[in-house]
């Protein structure tokens, strides 16, 4: 196979899965352009959502390693992700601090009442959440020491587990490592100012070079080719499964080229002088479904964190609803349940401006 060519058809990438294990997926991605492969490489690192403890709150700690120690390495605990989406990022949700629908708890309480070491694990972290619990793997696996103590020591702590990405904070990150390669052979020569004194000792080939044929040195080199073949090694931390960080990666670049075409089409359907009126609005219902799909779910939770932020700023209640085109409800108030604040209004239980 020559892994480097023009690729001929980019809106159609192929995939060949070398290997699969619980934690790591070794595949090769064909038939598209450097940019993409490495923008699916980026994604998977920083972009993929993963759960991590984000608060920690120390109630009693008389063990020998302080707060903030303790406190990052709880942090850095993977966590069980594959719920991920059924939770909201803070940013979105409408508590003042963390609930249910965008976090879970966890509580440690440990005290050694006995003579010698007591070793505290992972996996006494008592979550709110069975599907949110600490990585292990198996179940004999205790999961990872956190502190150990000695007689009369204690701990007691209180977590709270957030939805993030990894461009955040490391913590979040799904995968411990991703490798990346292209041209084994260095037909494209872009090693060719990256070595000392040999090039084949400095730079050993890698098994990827068994897939691809070495191009003969004395033939004229070609200025236009690019890379079609790109070797993927995607290592996770056990959050998730390997083909899930890979399926979701592409999602997350999916949705992110979406939004970035709709804010293009939006800019060129617009006129610089429109006015927003209703015999002309420049502002025009979105053909593509995905588009509209995607645009649909930002601006509802924009438009609840503005009702909640006014809400919160003002003192003033609230009351929100949208019926989306599956004739779905999206409901938010700010006080009390929703329904006494719709019924204040269905019974005129106010005063209007020209009333005041």
């Amino acid at each position: 196979m020559d892994g480097v060519s023009h690729v001929s058809d980019p809106n159609n990438p192929q995939i060949r899965i070398r290997g699969l294990t619980k934690t790591n997926v070794d595949f090769v991605l064909t038939n598209t352009h450097l940019s993409v492969a490495n923008s699916l490489r980026r994604v998977m690192i920083a972009e993929v959502p993963t759960m991590a403890i984000d608060l920690v709150e120390f109630f009693d700690n008389t063990t020998v390693l302080a707060d903030e120690y303790l406190a990052h390495r709880l942090g850095m605990i993977p966590l069980l992700s594959h719920s991920v989406d059924q939770f909201k990022y803070s940013r979105d949700c409408t508590c003042s601090n963390y609930c249910k629908e965008c976090s879970v708890e966890f509580n440690l309480h440990v005290k050694c009442t006995e003579d010698g070491t007591r070793t505290v694990y992972s996996t006494e972290l008592i979550s709110s959440n069975k599907d949110v619990v600490p990585v292990t793997e198996g179940p004999e696996d205790r999961g990872i020491i956190l502190v150990k103590m000695r007689k009369g020591q204690e701990l007691h702590i209180h977590c709270v587990a957030k939805k993030g990405v990894a461009k955040e904070h490391a913590k979040w990150s799904p995968c411990a490592a991703v490798g990346f390669e292209y041209d084994p052979h260095n037909n494209l020569r872009h090693l060719n100012y990256w070595f000392e004194k040999n090039i084949k000792d400095e730079w050993p080939l890698s098994k990827n070079a068994e897939e691809e044929v070495e191009n003969d040195p004395d033939a004229p080199f070609d200025f236009k080719a690019e890379p079609s073949v790109f070797y993927f090694n995607v290592e996770t931390v056990g959050s998730m499964n390997p083909q899930e960080v890979v399926m979701m990666g592409t999602r997350v670049l999916q949705e992110s080229l979406s939004g970035l075409q709709l804010a293009l089409d939006n800019d060129q359907n617009a006129e610089p002088n429109a006015q927003m009126d209703e015999a002309d609005p420049w502002i025009r219902e979105i053909e593509n479904s995905r588009q509209r799909t995607v645009t649909f779910a930002r601006r509802r939770a924009g438009l609840i964190k503005k009702a909640h932020e006014l809400s919160v700023l003002c003192g003033v209640k609230v009351g929100l609803i949208i019926f989306d085109t599956k004739n779905a409800s999206h409901v938010y108030a700010s006080s009390g349940e929703p329904d006494d604040l719709f019924a204040r209004y269905l019974n005129k239980q106010f005063f209007t401006n020209e009333s005041r």
